[in-house]
């Protein structure tokens, strides 16, 4: 984990450094399936419960991770949503996928030594994108549990999905990866039973589990390029940059930050670290679409625009 934050680290330092006026130019080709790493089992718990508060007698046993569950991942439509959550959060402008999709070719003879970075950087500026994302599904699972009800007949079945997905962010004027990002969409769901009889996952349980998938890449990615940030000050009472879209809830606490100096690694001379300085703690009292409005508690703080916030959890009630 350490190491991942080492690669993340540089790209929203660099982000911070530019003042962008306009959101980042960013494409997305159709994710793919490199390498698969899910287990070849999972535990299922079956219950049998022979009159209402009985004894409940269970077994425990393996069974095979059905393909069901990665057929039902089209990662045509996975690079979609995560592209719809990417312009939804008004932080990107992403080119068609049609268009995008003839860069993968072109980056992935690169990664094989056959072709220089350089055509990659080429090709990306031929669509004018600053970035291309590059989404590799990793792992896909599905588990379900039975469960019954205590003093009734009823049997609750549980169904928990996971799918994650790295994902690559390069820099087209350089061709260099400028950060790794892993993703991750999980869901659990009750459904009232009469039946122990398996059952195929229902669709819309898929579609919400790429949801979820899709909207933590969007926050990864916004992180990695535009931090949370305070974008106006007016005595106790500040503005920031993410709302509804990036699901931050009202009463939700954060930290605000100052960056000053940076710190090199004396090795390779990147910029691996700030200086930080915590200013003050604000909670959030009003979310709009992309904003939000959070209060300091002080009549006069020193937060200014451009300062970052970083997440502490939810005031107490």
């Amino acid at each position: 984990m350490k190491r991942l934050a080492c690669l993340v680290l540089p790209v929203i330092f660099a982000a911070l450094s530019l003042d962008a006026a306009e959101p980042a130019s960013i494409a997305v080709p159709r994710f793919t399936l490199w390498t698969l790493e899910q287990p070849g089992k999972v535990t299922v718990e079956e219950y049998e419960t022979h009159t209402p508060g009985a004894l409940t007698r269970y077994e425990r046993q393996e069974v095979e991770v059905p393909e069901e569950v990665l057929k039902e991942i089209e990662l045509p439509v996975l690079t979609d949503i995560f592209i719809r959550k990417l312009v939804g959060s008004g932080k990107f402008t992403v080119v068609e996928r049609a268009k995008a999709d003839v860069l993968l070719d072109e980056i992935e003879r690169a990664e094989e030594g056959s072709l220089d970075r350089s055509a990659v950087a080429k090709k990306g500026g031929a669509l004018g994108v600053g970035y291309v994302a590059l989404g590799t599904l990793t792992y896909a699972a599905r588990d379900v549990e039975l469960k019954p009800v205590a003093y009734t007949r009823r049997t609750d079945r549980i169904e928990r999905g996971e799918i994650r997905v790295d994902l690559r962010i390069l820099e087209v004027p350089t061709g260099r990866i400028v950060a790794s990002l892993p993703g991750q969409g999980r869901i659990e769901r009750r459904i009232a039973e009469d039946t122990r009889g398996s059952r195929p996952m229902p669709g819309s349980f898929s579609v919400d589990l790429q949801e979820e998938l899709a909207h933590d890449l969007m926050v990864r990615t916004a992180d990695a390029l535009y931090p949370f940030k305070v974008v106006s000050v007016k005595g106790g009472t500040a503005f920031a940059d993410r709302g509804q879209i990036f699901r931050i809830r009202k009463g939700e606490v954060y930290e605000v930050i100052r960056r000053g100096d940076p710190i090199t690694d004396p090795d390779t001379k990147e910029v691996i670290a700030f200086d930080e300085e915590v200013l003050d703690r604000v909670t959030v009292a009003d979310v709009f679409q992309k904003a939000c409005r959070v209060e300091t508690g002080a009549t006069a703080s020193r937060i200014r625009p451009g300062d970052i916030l970083r997440s502490v959890g939810t005031a107490s009630p």
